[in-house]
């Protein structure tokens, strides 16, 4: 897909790894798939969050637009949990974009922490300034990574 200088980063969460892992493969092939990330809902939790407030990253973003296509950003466990089941063949996600500036930083580093889990749980987003081919289209091509979340308390996986 041809979407300029935007990446999309989808975040989703399961409690069924391997049904999210075939649905990625199947749906979304071209896909970067990052680490699966195992995690417990906190108990007074009925959903978990990425906090994309930029709390204080410890590296620079300058240039970089990080954002939600939804605020809060949340999963919420009773859709986790659905998901696998014939009746929701749809895993339940966070869509995010990140866009570049021409004078932005050359690598972004950007941590999201993650709410509503017993232990505390922060994913990054790694993205280096790309370089395209003066004969190739204006446009770069559009990335979409998945990162994967997996639960232990049959939360979501």
């Amino acid at each position: 897909e041809e979407k300029g200088v935007e990446d999309l980063v989808t975040f989703t969460a399961s409690k069924d790894l391997n049904a999210l892992v075939q649905y990625i493969e199947q749906r979304h092939s071209q896909a970067e798939m990052g680490q699966n990330v195992y995690f417990s809902f906190h108990p007074s939790r009925d959903y978990l969050e990425l906090k994309l407030d930029h709390t204080p990253q410890k590296y620079p973003f300058d240039g970089w637009t990080i954002q939600s296509h939804f605020e809060p950003c949340e999963l919420h466990r009773c859709d986790i949990d659905k998901f696998g089941d014939a009746s929701d063949p749809i895993p339940p996600c966070c869509l995010i974009s990140v866009n570049k500036s021409p004078r932005a930083v050359p690598t972004l580093h950007y941590s999201i922490p993650l709410e509503g889990v017993v232990r505390p749980v922060t994913l990054y987003i790694h993205r280096s300034l790309r370089t395209t081919n003066p004969r190739t289209s204006s446009s770069s091509s559009n990335t979409i990574n998945e990162v994967t979340a997996a639960s232990s308390n049959g939360g979501a996986s």
